[in-house]
């Protein structure tokens, strides 16, 4: 049964409060350079959210269901689109019957939310320039002692590998990295591997072969200069199953792939950033689309104690230190010469092109699902 918008009226003993059996997807909808609207990867993200229902025991709905419900979400609040912006929408299921063991109530919930949300450019973030002139680097901070997925559970958007990220983020994006000489400077986010490497000596084998996976909300591709005009996009591999399948992530590499560049899906070790053997980076998802970093800092999370709590210390519930490990994947006159990577730039405008409905019929019928009644305001 559909409903409109709400307050939910559920269970305290409902499966999902106990055992975290829920998911949820992320799509947008923006004004096409036609004026019509449209949707991005509508099967794509049926498919990851039929699997994620299915990985966690939850009653999914059918395609048809899932594609009728979007587009009247979408219809029902057009008018809050902004012309220049994008709509988000956001999908999220959740096993909802009451059931105090655990299980499956086989009574599941499907509900779809949507907010207006800015512009791609919106989402990059102004660089400052220091007193000596140089632009501010972005930089990824990695927790030592925190991973977002186990193998073979990131490949679906469960709330579960989630749920920890947010104090993380908080703490991390909180901090100021000190450098001598300059301003300090903000991580903008957290970037995560397959392990943990606290207290391992970062010139240990152990702490160089630990794996890059994704950060708290995206994708992370790297990028290697090659003649001619080309690149080579280096892309954490998907086999372990603790990576996100991410649609931006695949219109990112079919994109690449018809510019003629190389795709490299592979395991992508700390000791390859150490060795410098990228020329640039960035960060891919459904919000943000592309967002170039420059660089990775290595942080311990320490969580406020008990006994730190009850003496009445004024310690943060949860704080990142610096371990001092600063990598650079672009030098800061590269930075400065050249704040958005030109591959990132030859990217984006592929991407924006294909969600504009700019990039042809192909891409259209491949790529988009055109949202019906619905011609954009003068």
């Amino acid at each position: 049964m559909a409903v409109p918008y709400s307050d939910l009226g559920l269970s305290p003993n409902m499966q999902t409060l106990h055992y975290g059996s829920a998911e949820f997807e992320g799509m947008t909808a923006q004004i096409g350079e036609d004026g019509n609207v449209y949707i991005f990867g509508m099967r794509e993200h049926y498919v990851r959210y039929r699997n994620g229902a299915i990985k966690q025991g939850i009653e999914y709905v059918t395609y048809e269901v899932f594609n009728d419900a979007v587009i009247k979400a979408v219809q029902q609040n057009a008018r809050f689109m902004p012309k220049n912006g994008r709509m988000y929408i956001r999908q999220h299921s959740a096993d909802i019957g009451p059931q105090m063991r655990v299980g499956n109530s086989r009574i599941s919930g499907f509900f779809i939310e949507v907010t207006p949300i800015g512009s791609v450019g919106s989402y990059f973030g102004a660089r400052e320039m220091d007193e000596t002139g140089n632009l501010s680097m972005k930089v990824m901070g990695v927790p030592d002692n925190k991973v977002r997925s186990a193998e073979g559970q990131g490949l679906v958007k469960g709330v579960g590998n989630y749920s920890h990220t947010p104090p993380v983020i908080r703490a991390v994006t909180g901090m100021n990295l000190a450098q001598e000489g300059k301003k300090p400077l903000k991580p903008d986010g957290v970037l995560y591997l397959d392990r943990m490497v606290e207290g391992l000596d970062p010139e240990s084998e152990e702490f160089r072969n630990a794996r890059v996976c994704e950060t708290n909300a995206s994708n992370t591709i790297f990028i290697q200069n090659l003649s001619d005009g080309k690149y080579r996009l280096v892309v954490p591999t998907l086999e372990h199953g603790d990576i996100l399948p991410g649609n931006t992530r695949m219109l990112i590499l079919d994109k690449a792939r018809e510019l003629g560049w190389e795709i490299d899906e592979r395991d992508i070790t700390i000791g390859e950033l150490m060795d410098g053997k990228f020329d640039s980076a960035m960060n891919c998802g459904t919000a943000a689309m592309i967002s170039p970093f420059d660089a990775i800092h290595f942080l311990h999370i320490k969580e406020r104690t008990l006994q730190e709590e009850e003496s009445g210390s004024d310690v943060p519930k949860m704080v990142a230190e610096s371990r001092g490990t600063f990598i650079k994947i672009r030098s800061q006159e590269a930075v400065n010469s050249e704040p958005t990577p030109k591959p990132v730039e030859i990217i984006l405008e592929k991407l924006l092109a294909v969600k504009a409905g700019a990039s042809g019929e192909k891409d259209k019928k491949r790529y988009l699902t055109q949202v019906p009644g619905l011609i954009a305001r003068a």
